[in-house]
């Protein structure tokens, strides 16, 4: 959604973040392309809980910290892009939610895509569970509420089917979303850029949360990719990963 608004001159990867958040003004130094590649040297002891995203980004401002020596090295911190979230929207006078729907569900003809706040008590989405053995759900252990859920604003706030993830993370490495920065978005010098891992061959995202464990590898041109969506969350993810790596080497250029 960013990428759109750098293909339309709205903003710029050298953009300083204080332009759009003052308490940045300080550090000049932190800029658009430093959030976008985690390197920013922003983090913060937790996800913030919001009822709007608004709360959530003043939430995450108010209690954010800059480390210095960890400015221009890359930490995953989800901070990074709950600001490129609220960027997109003061860009755009429209809500995360609005933004995602006309860039990714609309266009693309999402079917089984879902904001996680919105699921309720459907069964569209699968239960998660902490265990193998299935018995020991997520709500047993950790009860996410509407409010936690949506402070993962702009990192994990979407449930979708396997084709539709495919779909969606196909359209960002093609160009067909991201158009003209997609060249720009993914630099093979970085580690992690746009939402994925860019260092190895392919392009590598996995999450883990609420009873879930996933992880995608797709193709520079996005024509061949291995997604796995799991209702199980373990400690164990090396194995899917190694798993993952070999059948990209050997089936996905």
């Amino acid at each position: 959604m960013l990428a759109q608004q750098l293909n339309a001159n709205k903003v710029q990867f050298t953009t300083p973040l204080a332009h759009f958040y003052p308490r940045f003004k300080p550090a000049p130094q932190l800029t658009v392309a430093h959030a976008l590649h985690m390197t920013s040297g922003l983090s913060t002891k937790a996800t913030l809980p919001g009822k709007t995203d608004q709360a959530v980004l003043a939430a995450n401002s108010r209690q954010l910290t800059y480390q210095p020596k960890n400015f221009g090295k890359f930490q995953y911190t989800p901070v990074n892009y709950v600001l490129l979230a609220g960027i997109s929207e003061k860009l755009t006078h429209r809500s995360y939610r609005q933004l995602f729907t006309s860039t990714y569900i609309k266009p693309l003809g999402l079917k089984q895509t879902r904001f996680a706040a919105t699921l309720g008590h459907t069964p569209l989405a699968a239960q998660g569970y902490y265990a193998k053995d299935y018995h020991q759900k997520q709500l047993t252990v950790a009860k996410p509420n509407l409010d936690l859920i949506r402070g993962e604003l702009g990192t994990g706030q979407v449930f979708m089917s396997v084709l539709d993830l495919y779909h969606a993370e196909q359209a960002l490495v093609n160009g067909k979303i991201t158009g003209a920065s997609r060249d720009l978005l993914y630099v093979k010098k970085g580690v992690y850029s746009g939402g994925f891992y860019v260092k190895q061959p392919y392009y590598q995202a996995n999450g883990t949360g609420y009873g879930y464990n996933d992880s995608i590898a797709i193709s520079h041109n996005g024509q061949n990719a291995v997604l796995y969506l799991s209702n199980v969350q373990t400690n164990n993810r090396h194995q899917l990963l190694t798993a993952e790596r070999k059948l990209m080497v050997k089936y996905g250029h």
